[in-house]
């Protein structure tokens, strides 16, 4: 497969898993999976704490592939100007119906349409691991365009293990 047919199937299988990731945020699934999946957010929340100590109140964030945004408004929650992107068609409907109040955009994490130099963190969880070396460096890429002088971004990944 190629980087495009890849990324395609990337997006559709968060369509499938899109009302799935919902329970989980909604706390309506109790399965040892979703205990699991929402331990291991948990302790990935406490790491970006440390990073939006460093942050002015107000400053701007992009959370690459947000879902269903629950990630997103958490971050609007605790001060700042956020962003969402999602391709997933499914995703976006739940992400927009959850929190209308945030902006939060269809594209992909290699194709970002933002003007350069916006954002003081780029948020990617669980985004990178689903595409190939190539989608990886344009999506590594279109992080550094986006962010300010001096801006960073803080990426959580999964393992096989």
């Amino acid at each position: 497969m190629n980087s495009t047919e890849i990324t395609e199937l990337a997006i559709k299988r968060h369509d499938i898993d899109a009302h799935h990731f919902q329970s989980a945020y909604n706390n309506k699934a109790n399965d040892k999976h979703t205990q699991i999946f929402l331990y291991g957010r948990n302790l990935v929340l406490d790491e970006l704490k440390n990073v939006l100590k460093d942050l002015k109140p107000g400053a701007k964030v992009l959370d690459v592939g947000c879902g269903t945004a629950h990630l997103t408004n958490w971050i609007k929650q605790q001060g700042f100007d956020v962003t969402g992107v999602e391709p997933s068609e499914e995703m976006l409907k739940l992400a927009k119906e959850n929190f209308p109040e945030i902006k939060i955009v269809n594209s992909i994490a290699s194709a970002l349409p933002f003007e350069d130099d916006q954002f003081d963190l780029v948020v990617s969880f669980e985004v990178l691991r689903y595409l190939d070396k190539a989608e990886n460096i344009k999506s590594y890429r279109e992080f550094y365009r986006v962010l300010k002088p001096g801006g960073r971004f803080f990426i959580a990944q999964v393992n096989q293990y």
